[in-house]
Order: structure tokens, then sequence, then C-alpha cells
């Protein structure tokens, strides 16, 4: 069973606003499910994000986790290109997002980055890549499929103590 979902905010969550927000936000009520964006920006950058996208803490997520302030708590070195992106070495980047899956007991992860996924085969969480919408154009098997799947984890109600 799901007890936490992270999903990933770009790439995931902005390629389809709506579906997402509608998506989120019957979880997020209808469940035991905590709901954590997973992102690579700094925490109150993905806030801000979410905010702007009209997707509320205590509506359609719990928790936002970053990369960045999860690499910098680890002391990771890390730098801002000229467009302003933070970078990390790879492997540290690449494996940082399991590593917070673990540390936080994440049971699905959904991301749009394929090179994610390798750092998944050696902990609990599962790992499922998100194809949405690219180019404009939308998926809606992909969209349907993580719709329904998502609408019956949310449906099922923790009942243990």
């Amino acid at each position: 069973m799901i007890k936490r979902l992270g999903i990933d905010l770009h790439g995931v969550i902005d390629s389809d606003v709506d579906f997402f927000k509608e998506t989120l936000q019957i979880i997020y009520s209808g469940s035991l499910i905590k709901i954590y964006v997973i992102s690579g920006p700094p925490a109150r950058e993905v806030f801000v994000e979410l905010k702007e996208f009209g997707l509320e803490q205590g509506i359609h997520y719990h928790y936002v986790v970053s990369v960045v302030d999860h690499l910098r708590v680890c002391g990771v070195p890390m730098w801002k290109d000229y467009k302003n992106t933070w970078w990390a070495d790879d492997k540290n980047w690449w494996g940082a997002k399991a590593a917070i899956c673990k540390k936080f007991n994440i049971d699905l992860m959904i991301d749009d980055k394929e090179r994610y996924k390798e750092y998944f085969k050696d902990i609990p969480t599962k790992f499922i890549l998100y194809s949405g919408r690219h180019h404009g154009q939308d998926n809606y098997s992909q969209k349907d499929y993580t719709k329904r799947h998502l609408e019956r984890y949310s449906n099922r109600r923790d009942t243990s103590a």
C-alpha cells in the first residue's frame, strides 16, 4: 500500500498543472497518503512556483523536499551556472532523489528523468517514469493510467494502528 507519494515538479506537475492540481487534491483529501513534492531547486523557490500554479500546501500536498537543500545538508559542493541553475557532480545530483525517498520512506516516486531510476534499484521506493506531456502534446494513455492508479490508491484507507 502506498502511504507516501513523491512527485517531481519540473517535467511532471508542470507538464499538466490542471491534471495534477485536480488529482493531487483528490488524493490529499480522500486518503491517508502523504504527498511530497520532490524537486531540484531550493524549497523556498519550489513553494513559490507551486503557489504560482495554484497548488497549495494543505490542499494539494503535504511537504516540499529540495534536492539542493538535501545536498547542502550533506555537504556536497554545488555551484550555479550563468542561468542561475544549481549543479553538483552527477552521482550526487542524480542519486539525491533516491536518498531523499529512502530518508522519508517514500513508497512511490514519479519523475520524468530516467537518469534518477538507476539509484532506486537498491531501495524500497518504486520509481515510475512519467512521460505525460511533451512538446505540447498529450499522452492520454499515460495520463489516464496515472490518474486511475493514483485515484485507486487514494481510495484505500489504512486501518492498521
